[in-house]
């Protein structure tokens, strides 16, 4: 199991002076690695656990994604680390240390779980060894 001590996680800041959502990039990135790792819209999203309208937004550039469904949508895309700092760059999000939540579910992309389900169960393991 990987080592703790140096956390990392999503900031929560959207909109500021470093950081913006750009929705067309969003949208050209989502289908970009949809179609490297041939996978389909309906696979990603009930693998994310977003509803069906929320995705339909993002792909068409109407909403943003909160930061809650940007993470699910990480793990909906099957992203690499690499690939996460690049979609939450494009939702105006970025990696920042201090949050066990995030820690768990970089943890759980490097490990290639597939599904918020196993993400959660491992984030809920981990945080009872620590209580």
């Amino acid at each position: 199991m990987k080592s703790f001590t140096n956390p990392t996680h999503f900031s929560e800041k959207i909109f500021t002076s470093d950081c913006f959502c750009n929705k067309r990039a969003l949208s050209i990135y989502i289908n970009d690695l949809m179609r490297e790792k041939d996978l389909r819209g309906p696979d990603v999203y009930k693998r994310a656990g977003i509803s069906k309208a929320n995705w339909s937004n993002y792909i068409s550039e109407k909403n943003n994604p909160t930061p809650e469904n940007a993470r699910r949508l990480l793990v909906g895309l099957k992203c690499t680390p690499e690939e996460a700092k690049v979609l939450l760059s494009f939702c105006g999000m970025n990696f920042t240390s201090g949050n066990i939540y995030d820690e768990c579910l970089l943890h759980c992309l490097e490990n290639h779980v597939d599904n918020m389900l196993d993400v959660s169960i491992y984030i809920e393991h981990y945080l009872s060894k620590i209580a």
